[in-house]
């Protein structure tokens, strides 16, 4: 790399550069199996990737390196080997050709010319040997097992293995040199060949994408809405992990549960951001939990336990879907979750007789010594098989024995029938036939009494919730009074509509009598007609009272008009009475409804909450930055915790019910015969994953690293299996984890950036020269050299916040807040430089503050001052950790309780030499 780009300008890039490649030891060319006589076995020969690749990079066409072309180079391999293979000398007494030093010397021209690497240095290459030994497992169970197409019947079809397989399948031993591999190339041109056709899954490309649609921040106060609503008591799931049920999850981790189940229904990838000591594992169990739950209710709608197979024989699909595997980069971080998940110490003590094939867990769980199972301590004993270490063969083959096999006890003994909880061991085939677990049909019984229980609970939260949501809209009698006012301004129309009318009536009662009064003027005056005479005679006369006569009629005319006028103002008048009376009756109902549904609701409040205490409620009085509101979750208690946990043992008993049911049927037992051999060669099933979802319907939750995971589910494909879990995202490389996601149809990815990066060891310009090679302006996006699985995840995810890390905003997904590890001062210390002070501890100052050490010891910082002689390391480091391990022990601490932990290994050769001495 130094040769074809130079060395690193920066001092700080070329320092970090040093640091990383300062690995230790020899690592693998190839790898060739001898017999005693010294016979090359060239078919079995392996070879490492790496020394092709650099020869690829001396030639400047590292950018064509691709899975393909490896393997059409090792078609020219094969037939050089073929020709060595007739050059090698003749063993004198066995008879079969064998390897001498000029053959060596040949096999490592053959291999340097096969890589065109030519290293300039005459010791860049040796030679060494290293016997092989079969494991005493695969002897004693080797007559147990007849695998019809094992990997090494496969291998044979083609003259070299590449060595991420041979080296995986192998058994693992500090003995032998590792070769450097990638375990994920198969993977990763097979990810790349379904995304180019638009497919992948869901998961794999939400991985690849880079979201920009995001939520609001979950650190604000409108994140807090959203939280709020995604705590809804309908959001919640039905089962729990049965741990104490005194103690709730905190905000964020419910948060985040109720999150995934909603956004990842269909399908996707979300991350969950946590420091340690936040509850990562422990949302993660709940989460298991749930999925045991709802493949029980699938279970319930089954009338006899066989009706879950297809006629195939495998699971019928409302079944699958449920399947989960965790999986990590780091070995420690996968096996210590399956380890301990089917320990009894992972429940509260009384849930402690939960039992789900539990002497079956505690045989796969026990230690062993010359072939026999030592005893379980009290603390490592186990309720149930919730979850297995898988990944490496070794493991595989250790699960298959110990499920299936190995027998601790006589059949039918006294012994069996008797054993010690320490030595409660039997192998699945002696459970089946000892074992007296619930019927399937009282099995669901139970189950649905237990989700009756629970939805019962979930209703009155939900009727608790919606009460609290009309009450906060009318509690405050601010619509009570706008009603009552309504009520007084219709009995106030009413009033002023009676006065207008009464008015109106007395206007044409007036006018009533004005126009009788003149009707009887005009009467009277009209019997005064004058006779004809009068009218002949005195026409002057006449003509006065035809004048009088006309103007009578006239008046009593317009008075008649003004009563009809009147008349229709009153109607018109009455009409609105009558509808002010109808407004105020109205207006008083909706008042005095208000008020009873007000003071009824008061009540049925107040009788919910009696029923439910406990319950943290959401309101205004709740702040995102409030350390009580992020310490507990809304819509808990111990009592529906209670029954939550209930349910999932219910659902564990409903599961052992219909294993024991099934496991007499042929059909199945003909399955579970074939699993031994499956999983020592998984790719050896037709229906690879109907194999699967059979083990996952024993066996919820299987571990397995990035490493492993490609040849163990070799044979499952795009988004077929249920859910995956990615533990320690943040130490794991971005590549890692792709074939998982194609394989995977809902992913969690869990971790912390802040923490321990991923190991990333190319150098950084090649790194730069080969992303590109292939991506161009955008490989900047997705160098490996700088991004980890969790931050991929995190920045593809919608819900998370801002934090401030190295003076830039960083997006991280759904965070966990609430600590519940360490004391002060790390936990003011790290909150601050680390987590922008978000981090708020389980418990209250007083309990966290650092307690004296013994003779007046200190939890403190000392500093060690002096000049580093080799890189980081000083000899003060040694002086002053003697010192301090000194006072510790005059002070009564052993020192096997004592930890020394460094991050340069400079300072732990150095601290390694100086208290080794004999003089100290």
């Amino acid at each position: 790399s130094e040769k074809l780009f130079g060395e690193e300008d920066s001092p700080l890039a070329s320092y970090e550069q040093e640091q990383r490649l300062d690995t230790e030891g020899m690592t693998c060319f190839a790898k060739l199996t001898v017999d005693k006589e010294g016979t090359p076995d060239f078919k079995g020969l392996s070879v490492s990737t790496l020394p092709w690749a650099l020869g690829k990079l001396s030639q400047g066409s590292a950018a064509k390196l691709s899975l393909e072309a490896f393997r059409n180079r090792n078609t020219l391999l094969t037939e050089q080997l073929n020709r060595l293979t007739h050059l090698l000398p003749v063993h004198p007494q066995s008879g079969k050709s064998y390897l001498n030093a000029a053959a060596l010397k040949g096999l490592l021209e053959i291999l340097c010319q096969w890589a065109q690497y030519f290293p300039s240095s005459p010791f860049a290459l040796q030679l060494d040997w290293y016997p092989l030994k079969a494991s005493r497992s695969t002897e004693k169970n080797s007559a147990r097992l007849t695998l019809e197409n094992t990997e090494q019947n496969r291998s044979e079809q083609s003259d070299l293995t590449v060595i991420g397989e041979a080296e995986e399948e192998q058994e693992s031993s500090t003995e032998v040199l590792p070769i450097l591999n990638s375990f994920f190339l198969e993977d990763l041109e097979r990810a790349m060949l379904a995304v180019a056709q638009d497919e992948g899954g869901k998961a794999l490309h939400q991985y690849l994408s880079i979201r920009q649609n995001r939520h609001s921040d979950l650190y604000s106060s409108k994140g807090l809405e959203t939280i709020i609503r995604h705590l809804a008591p309908q959001h919640t799931p039905h089962g729990r992990w049965p741990s104490d049920p005194r103690f709730s999850l905190s905000l964020m981790q419910q948060f985040s549960i109720n999150t995934v189940l909603q956004e990842l229904d269909e399908g996707g990838l979300l991350s969950v951001n946590g420091p340690p000591g936040t509850g990562k594992t422990t949302m993660l169990r709940d989460l298991m939990a749930h999925n045991v739950v709802e493949r029980a209710k699938v279970l319930t709608s089954l009338k006899q336990a066989t009706d879950a197979f297809n006629e195939d024989g495998f699971l019928i699909k409302s079944l699958t879907g449920f399947e989960m595997v965790v999986a990590s980069s780091n070995n420690a971080a996968v096996e210590n979750i399956s380890r301990e998940l089917p320990q009894r110490k992972s429940l509260a003590e009384e849930f402690y007789k939960t039992d789900y094939l539990s002497a079956v867990a505690n045989q796969l769980s026990a230690s062993e010594k010359k072939g026999q199972l030592l005893p379980l301590a009290e603390k490592e004993q186990c309720w149930g098989l919730i979850a297995a270490i898988m990944g490496n063969k070794k493991n595989r083959t250790k699960f298959v024995n110990r499920f299936f096999f190995t027998s601790h006890f006589e059949k039918n003994s006294t012994e069996e029938a008797h054993r010690p909880d320490e030595f409660n061991f039997l192998n699945y085939w002696r459970w089946c036939k000892t074992a007296k677990p619930l019927s399937f049909l009282q099995a669901k019984e139970k189950f649905n009494a237990a989700l009756a229980e629970v939805e019962q609970s979930q209703q009155k939260l939900q009727q608790l919730d919606e009460l609290t949501t009309w009450l906060a809209k009318y509690s405050d009698r601010k619509i009570i009074n706008a009603l009552e006012i309504k009520h007084q301004e219709t009995v106030s129309h009413r009033n002023q509509a009676e006065s207008k009318q009464r008015l109106l009536q007395q206007s044409a009662n007036i006018l009533e009598e004005k126009v009788s009064i003149l009707h009887e003027e005009y009467q009277a005056l009209q019997k005064r007609n004058p006779g004809w005479l009068q009218r002949l005679f005195n026409r002057k006369h006449y003509q006065s009272f035809l004048q009088q006569l006309e103007a009578k009629n006239l008046e009593l005319i317009n008075e008649r008009k003004k009563r009809l006028a009147a008349r229709e103002q009153l109607s018109v008048s009455e009409n609105h009475l009558s509808q002010c009376i109808e407004n105020e009756k109205a207006a008083k109902q909706t008042w005095t409804d208000a008020k009873t549904a007000l003071h009824d609701a008061t009540l049925h409040q107040a009788k919910l909450r009696e029923e439910l205490p406990g319950v943290i409620i959401p309101g205004p009085e709740h702040s995102i930055e409030d350390a009580d509101t992020q310490r507990y979750a809304f819509w808990q208690n111990e009592t529906i915790n209670r029954q939550r946990s209930l349910l999932f043992i219910a659902a564990m008993e409903l599961h052992q019910a219909w294993l024991a049911e099934v496991s007499r049927h042929g059909n199945f037992r003909k399955k579970l015969f074939k699993m031994g051999a499956f999983l020592s060669a998984p790719g050896s099933e037709a229906n690879t994953i109907g194999m699967w979802q059979l083990l996952f319907m024993i066996v919820p939750v299987v571990s397995t690293t990035f490493a492993s995971l490609g040849r163990m589910f070799n044979g499952v494909s795009e988004a077929q299996l249920g859910w995956l879990m990615i533990d320690e995202a943040g130490q794991a490389l971005p590549q890692a984890a792709v074939g998982a996601l194609w394989r995977a149809r809902r992913v969690l990815v869990v971790g912390d950036p802040l923490q321990i990066e991923p190991v990333f060891v190319t150098p950084p310009r090649l790194t730069k020269y080969l992303t590109e090679a292939t991506l161009a302006n955008d490989a900047e996006e997705w160098t490996p050299a700088k991004w980890s699985v969790q931050q991929i995840a995190d920045r593809a995810n919608p819900y998370g916040c801002t934090l401030t890390v190295m003076n830039k905003p960083v997006w991280v997904g759904i965070p966990l807040w609430v600590h519940r590890r360490c004391i002060e001062p790390m936990f003011s210390i790290a909150n601050q430089i680390a987590y922008d002070n978000r981090m708020i501890h389980g418990l209250e100052d007083q309990a966290i503050v650092s307690q004296p050490l013994k003779n007046g010891l200190s939890n403190c910082w000392y500093s060690s001052e002096g000049e580093c002689i080799r890189k980081q390391y000083k000899s003060e480091l040694a002086r002053d950790t003697e010192d301090l391990l000194l006072r510790l022990s005059d002070a009564g601490y052993k020192l096997a309780d004592i930890y020394v932990i460094t991050p340069f290994k400079a300072v732990r050769a150095g601290l390694l030499d100086a208290l080794q001495r004999p003089d100290v």
